[in-house]
């Protein structure tokens, strides 16, 4: 289970809504959370800053006391009250900062919006989730959407809490199923959970239905292959307890992967492949893996479902780049 979770914060209520989630995550697993905030300079006065290093030395002391006492009001809201915490303010990058407390704090999960503000203290979550999904050495759970609070969807299921995980057939991709039973097991207690697994076939053309024929046959038998190791394996006994339930579908016929992962997550699947599943509550994805059986490159997809889906979606480096992270660390 996940025991230092970071939550990175801007300062917007949009940001704010990992608390919920980090909050119920540690709460299960009795692990810490690592509020941080970070001090940006402003570009439309940065040019000014810089000729005055007293003036951008004191600009930065007051706005790191904002930033205390800001992250110390997300506390006392009482949404922590039953969560070990810890609060961190830096200057400087968000992305680099964001990196340099993973490190720092031994985090094993972080929890942040995928926007929110712009300015001294409010940065833009956009482009920092972007950044982070491409460099952070543990997961990270975004929390997507426009509208709506985007914890409810994770913290307010009646029935089992889903998590959909898109598979390629490469050791990479299924490098997300194990942080993913972690994810839906934490969220979803005391109740169960349950994870469905994905394989997205792309469309044939006039030229190879009899190879994409076979390769259907191949993905199914691939994916009962994966889920019976699942249950001989690291998931076996959360499977035998009825703790986490684990099914699997092929969809066919795919003209854009993405979309189509998006697509079956957010309204589920009722086509013959596999089992018949209800919408996920969230996605989980490897990033940056090579190609598998049906060709199309995890990375790539992972991003772009990451700008597209309005879902919680959950992202991580392949095991051999965190270990080189981590060398590169010590």
């Amino acid at each position: 289970m996940f025991q230092r979770i970071l939550v990175p914060l801007d300062g917007s209520p949009r940001a704010e809504q990992a608390l919920s989630v980090a909050a119920r995550m540690a709460t299960a697993s009795g692990g810490t959370i690592v509020l941080l905030q970070v001090v940006t300079i402003p570009q439309k006065v940065a040019s000014y800053v810089t000729l005055q290093p007293m003036v951008t030395r004191q600009l930065i002391n007051e706005e790191q006391v904002k930033a205390k006492h800001y992250l110390q009001q997300c506390v006392d809201r009482g949404m922590l009250a039953d969560s070990a915490h810890l609060l961190i303010v830096k200057s400087g990058s968000p992305t680099d900062a964001i990196l340099q407390a993973i490190d720092e704090q031994a985090i094993d999960l972080v929890v942040m919006a995928s926007h929110g503000y712009t300015g001294m203290t409010h940065w833009v979550l956009g482009s920092i989730a972007e950044n982070v999904s491409h460099a952070a050495p543990v997961p990270v759970l975004f929390l997507r959407g426009e509208h709506a609070l985007l914890a409810e969807s994770l913290l307010q299921r009646e029935d089992s809490l889903r998590v959909l995980v898109p598979l390629d057939s490469s050791a990479q991709a299924e490098e997300a199923i194990v942080p993913a039973a972690q994810l839906v097991l934490a969220l979803a207690a005391p109740a169960s959970g349950a994870l469905h697994l994905l394989f997205v076939m792309r469309a044939p053309d006039a030229t190879s239905s009899i190879g994409h024929t076979g390769n259907v046959r191949q993905a199914k038998e691939y994916l009962r292959t994966t889920v019976r190791h699942m249950r001989e394996g690291s998931l076996g006994g959360l499977l035998a307890i009825g703790r986490l339930t684990l099914t699997w579908s092929v969809t066919t016929n795919a003209r854009d992967v993405a979309d189509a992962i998006v697509e079956s997550a957010e309204h589920g699947q009722k086509a013959p492949g596999g089992d018949v599943f209800a919408r996920c509550d969230a996605i989980a994805m490897a990033t940056h893996a090579p190609t598998g059986l049906h060709r199309w490159v995890l990375g790539s997809v992972t991003e772009a479902v990451l700008h597209r889906t309005k879902l919680p979606l959950l992202i991580m480096l392949p095991e051999q780049v965190m270990a080189a992270h981590q060398r590169h660390s010590r």
